[in-house]
């Protein structure tokens, strides 16, 4: 026997979204309803209510495409007009997404729902795209609302956001008068906005003229957002008795309440004027009024005994947040991390930050600069690189300079194979300057390479690197435009380029050009004749003159020579591409047995190394592939 099934009912289907967590299921069961109903039955009939609850729910869920087609079917409604606080919510959806040209466009189509727009939804708009740091559009909004072009009446919300959106105080004051002189009644909102500029700018005076005004004149009493922002004010500008005086006038206030923000500015201060004694007194105020220190006061008092030096009392305090309940955040650790860094101290730093993960806090990437710059400024250099592998692998960038430092530690320290790698590795992120290469060039070449090989390019001229001399190995070249100008490659090893090793007793299959010692004047030969696409120059034992090559100096015989040098000579070089015997790669394939694509040159099989690596082989089409083919598979271009 079927049971039937019930069908729903337009206010059924608000019971049933509203208790919809999932806002794609949402969304399938507001276009389905019913999806038993055979199609000859009437077109179900949404109501207002449950456009606001799907739309509100895509929103909150960015799934703006889903949204979209929602609103584009309630525009076909004829049964009830949409409300403006959809429209308004919509507009901070896009602008809490930071997508400004949809929260303009979604103020700019309330009118084809028939909705008329007030100062609530252009509210909106202001408001997201201030959130969205689109300034100019703000002061494009604010001259047409000054010419009446939007045909929108501002009251004092609309000034407030304005008021936030200025660069200057200069024209904060501007627009305050301007806000009176249309009759305009400021709101606590306009004076804190106010309060909190003047206190950015450590105009003190004109805050408390104005604090004094709004009390006086408009009979508006400062809010907790004011008193914070003056506080902290004379905080930063070491008035300490001035802000004491300002928290106990909000403690007389009975309206108003103390925060733990307040009271961590507070202590914070205590300690950087030397008053650190006063600091129990404050925490015991903070328990009599019933407030329960958090993270950032702690962390205040944790970054005072650092200052201080006395990183015992410091751990003390860690200890106290584990004893009343209050987990320490990478904040907290960063702090006591850098104090040790900055007394040189880098053992107890590197201690504390292999301690981390016991302590239920992960490092994150001001951690590892952090401890990167401290072992750097000590002189670690072998350490620091070993935070700096770290570092690579999870994607962290250091600062440019402690990688110069580095540079010049392991340069001057004989490590230049580790500072090759390093180098290797920072250049894949962006994280090395040009000239960071070119200070340690000469003893970069002679210890870790023997030599440096120079390339130029000749402008618009397209340049294979599969190119090759049978003087040397170019195991990698990547190469770097300079600005203005399209000579390429005179920067040693920019991005693990110009990598090169000559061949014991190789020499360069015919003699350099004569009369030509310096870089430039090997450009200018390139450029000179009209074959030569590229030029390799070769510096000498004095890392300022050298030798220049033109391909056309190259024979064709001794090209294939060289590449047979080439595949003969590929030698292991840390950080660059690994060989492997057909043997290996018949075991890592389990002689290519699973296939997983297919390309131009020949079919993909998934292979594991020995150490478990997994890895793409590719067994290309020829039996013998030229050199060419090889170093265009490995994309050496």
């Amino acid at each position: 026997m079927a049971v039937a099934v019930r069908k729903t009912s337009p206010f059924r289907l608000l019971s049933l979204l509203r208790l919809e967590k999932d806002p794609n299921l949402a969304f399938h069961l507001f276009q389905n309803p019913n999806p038993s109903s055979t199609s000859n039955r009437r077109p179900f009939r949404y109501s207002a209510r449950a456009y606001d609850l799907i739309i509100c729910k895509l929103g909150r869920a960015r799934m703006f495409p889903e949204m979209e087609s929602i609103l584009e079917q309630m525009q076909h409604e004829t049964r009830f007009i949409p409300r403006e606080p959809l429209f308004c919510a919509i507009i901070s959806f896009y602008g809490r997404a930071r997508m400004p040209a949809a929260a303009v466009r979604a103020y700019d189509r309330i009118p084809s729902f028939r909705c008329t727009r007030t100062c609530r939804s252009f509210n909106s708009l202001l408001h997201a795209l201030l959130s969205c740091h689109e300034f100019t559009s703000v002061r494009e909004l604010r001259r047409a609302l000054g010419s009446n072009e939007l045909g929108v009446t501002p009251d004092a919300c609309t000034y407030n956001i304005l008021l936030r959106a200025c660069t200057s105080l200069d024209d904060a004051r501007v627009l305050f008068d301007e806000m009176r002189e249309k009759g305009i009644w400021p709101t606590a909102a306009t004076f804190g906005t106010l309060i909190s500029a003047m206190c950015a700018d450590l105009k003190l005076d004109s805050a408390f003229n104005l604090k004094d005004e709004m009390i006086k004149s408009y009979g508006i009493k400062p809010n907790v957002y004011i008193y914070t922002s003056l506080i902290k004010a004379l905080c930063k500008n070491e008035q300490l008795e001035l802000a004491l005086k300002l928290k106990n006038e909000i403690l007389l206030d009975g309206e108003l309440s103390l925060d733990s923000a307040i009271y961590s500015t507070i202590i914070r201060a205590l300690f950087r004027v030397a008053r650190k004694g006063e600091v129990v007194g404050i925490l015991e105020e903070m328990r009599a009024n019933s407030i329960k220190p958090d993270t950032v006061t702690y962390n205040a008092m944790i970054a005072g005994f650092c200052e201080e030096r006395e990183f015992d009392a410091a751990f003390e305090v860690l200890n106290e947040m584990v004893k009343h309940g209050c987990k320490a955040d990478v904040v907290s650790y960063n702090t006591i991390i850098a104090g040790f860094c900055k007394e040189n101290r880098w053992r107890e730093a590197c201690d504390l930050f292999e301690d981390m993960p016991r302590r239920e806090c992960r490092p994150d990437v001001i951690t590892y600069r952090t401890l990167f710059d401290g072992m750097c400024e000590s002189g670690e250099f072998q350490e620091a690189k070993a935070i700096l592998d770290e570092m690579m692998f999870k994607g962290y960038v250091p600062g440019v300079a402690s990688v110069r430092r580095l540079v010049e530690g392991l340069g001057c320290g004989g490590g230049a194979k580790s500072l090759g790698v390093a180098l290797c590795g920072l250049a894949k992120q962006n994280a090395v300057e040009l000239d960071v290469w070119e200070m340690r060039r000469p003893e970069f070449c002679r210890v870790a390479f023997k030599s440096s090989i120079i390339l130029h390019q000749k402008k618009g001229s397209p340049l294979r690197l599969k190119f090759q001399l049978s003087d040397g190995l170019i195991t990698r070249l990547m190469f770097l435009n300079e600005s203005g100008d399209n000579w390429m490659g005179h920067k040693l090893g920019y991005g693990c380029g110009f990598f090169c090793r000559l061949a014991t007793g190789a020499s360069y299959p015919q003699a350099a050009l004569s009369g030509i010692g310096t870089l430039h004047e090997c450009k200018e030969a390139c450029s000179r004749n009209a074959s030569c696409q590229a030029a390799f120059f070769t510096y000498d034992s004095e890392a300022s003159v050298g030798q220049c090559y033109l391909p056309s100096d190259v024979s064709p015989s001794e090209r294939t020579r060289g590449s047979k040098f080439v595949q003969d000579s590929f030698e292991q070089v840390e950080g660059m591409p690994a060989r492997f015997s057909y043997k290996d790669i018949c075991i890592a394939t389990e002689n290519f047995c699973q296939e997983i694509g297919r390309g131009g040159f020949g079919i993909v099989f998934k292979a594991v190394l020995k150490d478990g690596t997994l890895v793409a082989v590719k067994q290309l089409k020829k039996k013998s592939p030229g050199m060419d083919e090889f170093f265009a598979e490995l994309d050496f271009q």
